[in-house]
C-alpha cells in the first residue's frame, strides 16, 4: 500500500482537481492521508465529498490551531519546537546534486 501524505491549507482552488488526478491513477492500493493546516476557505468541505464518496481512501486531520512539525529523513530539528529551524542534508549538499526546491512545481 502506499500512503499519499498531502498537507493544505486555503486549498480549494485546485484541491478537486488534485485528487481527481489521484483517483484516476490505474494504480489502487493506496490511500490518502490529509492534513488541514486550519483553513478559512471550503477545503475541508471538498475533503468530506471525497471522504464521502471514498471513505476506506481518505483520511483526515484537522489541525486544531497547535504546531505540525513534518520531519523528514536528513533533518535534524534544533533549538525549541517554538523556533524550528531544518538542517536539511540536500540544503547541505545540494548544490553538488543539482537539487534545489525551486524545481518542486505548485499547482
Amino acid at each position: 500500500m502506499i500512503d499519499i501524505l498531502l498537507a493544505v491549507y486555503n486549498s480549494e482552488k485546485y484541491l478537486a482537481q488534485q485528487l481527481d488526478s489521484i483517483f484516476s491513477q490505474t494504480y489502487t492500493n493506496w490511500r490518502i492521508i490529509i492534513v488541514d493546516d486550519c483553513s478559512s476557505d471550503k477545503t475541508c468541505d471538498i475533503i468530506e465529498k471525497y471522504k464521502q464518496k471514498y471513505p476506506e481512501k481518505i483520511v483526515l486531520y484537522k489541525n486544531d490551531g497547535s504546531q505540525i512539525v513534518l520531519l523528514e529523513a536528513g533533518n535534524v530539528y534544533v533549538d525549541s519546537w517554538n523556533e524550528t529551524k531544518p538542517i536539511s542534508f540536500f540544503e547541505e549538499i545540494g548544490k553538488e546534486l543539482g537539487i534545489t526546491k525551486e524545481r518542486v512545481r505548485q499547482i
